[in-house]
């Protein structure tokens, strides 16, 4: 089992970039109520929360240490699970890619998921094909290469973010 820093900042990633659903926290936080003895009071709070503004305020509360890249990690393995689904097109990891460079809540403690200078590449590969030059087919292989990596973290993610 995760630690619950460490899952609570993939909750927090997730919000922030529309990846996860807010009744995705919540039903992982009733799971922590109904798994435990004594519950922590921040899951109880998450549990009623009801907007992304008050969970991600309790999220960033709950104490620990998470473990490095964790969280970044969690996220490449959902982004790959949706993409391998079909559920995402290139051009929706193309548009997560630009938030967490450039969009609102650009934050450079999120960009060890661009760890490979490829989400760069994936933005100008866009332009690219905007300009005719790469096709549909390039872009999408561009897509799973860049995904590739995180394969092996979609059997880490927790029942509620899946």
């Amino acid at each position: 089992m995760q630690p619950d820093k460490d899952l609570a900042e993939f909750a927090l990633l997730g919000l922030k970039y529309n990846l996860l659903r807010l009744e995705q926290i919540v039903t992982w936080a009733d799971d922590i109520i109904a798994e435990r003895d004594n519950p922590p009071n921040w899951a109880i709070e998450l549990a009623m929360v009801c907007n992304h503004e008050e969970a991600c305020s309790i999220l960033r509360w709950i104490t620990g240490n998470a473990e490095a890249d964790s969280a970044i990690n969690l996220v490449g393995g959902l982004l790959r699970r949706r993409w391998m689904s079909n559920s995402l097109t290139w051009h929706d990891v193309t548009q997560f890619v630009w938030s967490l460079l450039y969009g609102e809540f650009a934050n450079e403690n999120d960009l060890p998921f661009i760890r490979f200078e490829a989400g760069y590449n994936l933005l100008i590969a866009e332009e690219e094909f905007d300009q005719n030059q790469i096709s549909d087919a390039d872009m999408t292989a561009l897509v799973d290469e860049i995904l590739m990596p995180y394969d092996k973290y979609q059997s880490l993610l927790p029942t509620w973010a899946v």
